[in-house]
């Protein structure tokens, strides 16, 4: 493959003029190495031959299937006119070595086909390789310009194909591309493998070059398995290409096999504009930034994706535009691990059906509005498992400088979400809402949150969430459930969220009777109270959104939250909380549903008890309480009276406080709680009365046209 050396003395060289050839050298001495007739020029034995000149005619190689060929190219050009330029019959192996510039042109018609055979420009019935520091040119007019019958390497050198009436590059078994310059024009496929019978056949590998491809169909194809890795990158302007797949127009990708992209410069896979994963198995074994970026949109429907990247996963860029920044997962089995963001869209995120795992990651998932409304979703992360907030233009925000040469700061947000007001959507503009499906948040790290939505966070229809985090406490800043707006679960939805009781928000619930010989009320004296200082200046990052607390002390500031999103109005008629201390479960709030938030009292079982005042309303009957530090792994089983199991979790980090809720709890009922060897009982509270809206659909059955109907209604304030 990547023999090159060739001797013009000993070696046969064929010299021509227009449809005439001499020999210079008779390797065997037999003069049977070679065959020169009228516009026709044989190859019978192995060995290696040098073609130079001009030649109006055929270059045949036809020798034995234990043969090797290498064809040494220099600066010659064959024009046919009947059948291929250069038709390789039958070899073992042929090497093409190309020096200066050579040109292949067949004929427009060929009068010896034989079962379709041969249809191409460069038709080799052996494997190929092609190396050299020249240029080859080939022309198709009849079928395809270049086809390989076994498997094709390209080491090096500049092909060109200006046009071919079927494929440009076409193989049998596979085609590997080490380095060189590709340039194809085509109707058909632009370069193609066709094998489809052999899961060891069928498929292409790029390890590098440079390949620009224009076609009526396929840009690159393969049957079984496509490869592409690449390392460096000389022409470079504005900062593109950038991606080992880089593409600048639309792309869609489908098939029953898979494509493996290694982005060892930037990016693995980059589309400027909308991106659609319709089928495949893509693997994205590593990239230095970003596994899957798009700048307008991306949108899954099956498939199997793996994504592993030093930052973001999975990202759609475009924060301009109400119409386009959204990411849409219908489908299909998506992993990730990241360094920073899992996926992460600029403005909505939908997640329909399917099942997402983000192994590692800083935040897992990212948007302005994010409905999860189906599925089974898997997030551990470091920093906030699920985050809402609102973008800002990046055209105003062009002068703020970037933390690294990719204009991507820590928070990963160039929503640039910055710390301010402005990534905050009291208005119903910015939400969490999970209505449908299993979401499993597990966030482990230093100033976190589980599920941060800086608006809206819903939790209703026939959802199941269970969530952990370390360090904080249900509610508030350093919350599993944490909302600048409401904060609400509704009627049918599953929730176990579970914390260590050390945060900023929340209160303990009072009608925990604990164990035999154990005194609970220890967890609770171990509460830091200077979290209450919101010191975001503390923070990784300054720029870093965090929960501030609501304004006045007082969640219930918003009305008419999404008054113009599908012609709902979001009332807000949950009564004010006074910021008084929850003395007992006899409460009159405690009852109706208010008791999470409150100021608490240090000497009391609620703890800190929400010293932002930050709370959530649930509309069907809960525990909310305290235990002794369970380690992780410690699962909790809650069992009613009939020793029934109604709902079971394992937290993947150790917990203390616990908030659980489900449609088959009963308000004044008594549960037991089994974490590890310890056993606990509790009374479940009564429902909230308040009217709870969503700030979108509110089950799975109404997510088509979700995502349009809402941009079209929510305007992108900076």
């Amino acid at each position: 493959d990547l023999n090159e050396s060739f001797d013009t003395n000993s070696d046969t060289v064929i010299t021509c003029i227009e449809s005439s050839c001499s020999l210079n050298n008779d390797t065997n001495g037999n003069g049977n190495d070679v065959s020169i007739s009228d516009s026709m020029v044989s190859i019978n034995t192995n060995g290696t031959y040098i073609i130079k000149g001009y030649f109006n005619g055929q270059i045949r190689v036809n020798v034995t299937a234990d043969d090797y060929i290498h064809l040494v190219l220099n600066s010659v050009t064959i024009t046919s006119n009947d059948g291929p330029a250069l038709y390789v019959t039958n070899a073992d192996k042929v090497t093409m070595t190309l020096l200066g510039e050579n040109t292949l042109l067949d004929s427009t018609n060929y009068s010896e086909v034989v079962d379709e055979e041969p249809d191409a420009c460069l038709f080799v019935d052996s494997d190929l390789s092609i190396n050299g520091s020249g240029s080859l040119t080939v022309t198709g007019q009849y079928g395809d310009a270049i086809r390989c019958k076994k498997d094709l390497k390209i080491i090096s050198g500049n092909i060109i194909v200006p046009s071919a009436v079927q494929r440009g590059i076409k193989a049998k078994n596979s085609i590997c591309i080490k380095d060189g310059t590709i340039d194809v024009n085509s109707s058909n496929t632009g370069i193609k493998v066709t094998r489809d019978d052999d899961a060891e056949k069928g498929y292409i590998v790029v390890d590098g070059g440079n390949i620009a491809v224009s076609t009526g169909k396929d840009g690159i194809h393969a049957e079984t398995h496509l490869t592409v890795h690449s390392t460096n990158y000389s022409e470079v302007v504005d900062e593109e290409p950038d991606a080992c797949l880089f593409v600048d127009s639309d792309l869609s990708i489908n098939g029953s096999r898979s494509l493996t992209v290694t982005g060892q410069y930037g990016d693995a896979i980059r589309c400027k504009k909308d991106l659609k994963i319709i089928s495949g198995n893509i693997i994205v074994p590593s990239a230095v930034q970003r596994g899957i970026k798009a700048k307008n949109s991306i949108c899954i429907k099956d498939g199997t994706i793996d994504v592993n990247s030093s930052n973001t996963g999975i990202k759609v860029t475009r924060d301009d535009d109400a119409e386009k920044g959204y990411i849409v997962v219908d489908g299909g089995n998506i992993v990730v691990s990241t360094g920073k963001d899992g996926i992460h869209a600029e403005t909505h995120l939908t997640v329909r059906v399917g099942f997402i795992d983000i192994k590692k990651c800083k935040e897992g998932i990212e948007g302005q509005m994010i409905d999860i409304l189906g599925g089974e979703i898997h997030v551990f992360a470091t920093d906030d498992g699920i985050n809402a907030s609102k973008i800002t233009n990046s055209t105003e925000t062009e002068t703020i400088s970037a933390t690294n040469n990719n204009n991507e700061n820590e928070n990963e947000r160039k929503g640039n979400r910055q710390g301010n007001e402005n990534a905050t959507g009291k208005d119903g503009s910015v939400y969490i809402n999970i209505v449908g499906g299993k979401t499993y948040v597990t966030v482990d790290g230093n100033d976190v949150d589980g599920i941060d939505s800086n608006g809206v966070l819903y939790i209703g229809g026939d959802a199941q969430v269970y969530a952990s985090i370390t360090g904080g406490d249900i509610y508030g800043n350093m919350g599993v459930l944490d909302a600048e707006g409401s904060n609400s679960i509704v009627e049918g939805a599953t929730v176990i969220a579970t914390a260590t009781g050390m945060g900023m928000g929340g209160s303990m619930n009072g009608n925990m009777t604990p164990p035999n010989n154990e005194n609970n009320n220890d967890n609770n004296n171990n509460n830091d109270n200077s979290k209450n200082n919101n010191n975001d200046s503390n923070n990784e990052n300054n720029n870093k959104t965090k929960r501030q607390g609501p304004e006045n002390g007082n969640i219930n500031d918003n009305k008419n939250i999404m008054n113009n999103i599908k012609g709902n109005s979001f009332n807000n008629t949950m009564d004010n909380i006074d910021g008084n201390k929850f003395k007992n479960n006899t409460d009159s709030n405690m009852n109706k549903g208010n008791k999470h938030g409150g100021n608490g009292d240090m000497g009391e079982m609620n703890g800190m008890g929400g010293g932002m005042n930050e709370s959530g309303r649930i509309s069907q009957p809960y525990i909310q309480t305290t235990i002794n530090t369970q380690n992780a792994g410690t699962q909790i089983n809650v069992k009613d009276s009939k020793d029934k199991v109604i709902v079971t979790h394992t937290p993947d980090v150790s917990y203390s406080s616990i908030l659980i809720t489900s449609p088959s709890m009963v308000a004044d009922e008594t549960y037991t709680i089994i974490t590890g060897d310890e056993t606990n009982t509790a009374t479940a509270s009564e429902t909230c009365t308040d009217t709870i809206n969503a700030p979108s659909v509110i089950s799975s059955t109404d997510s088509r046209g979700t995502r349009k109907s809402i941009l079209n209604q929510i305007k992108l304030n900076a």
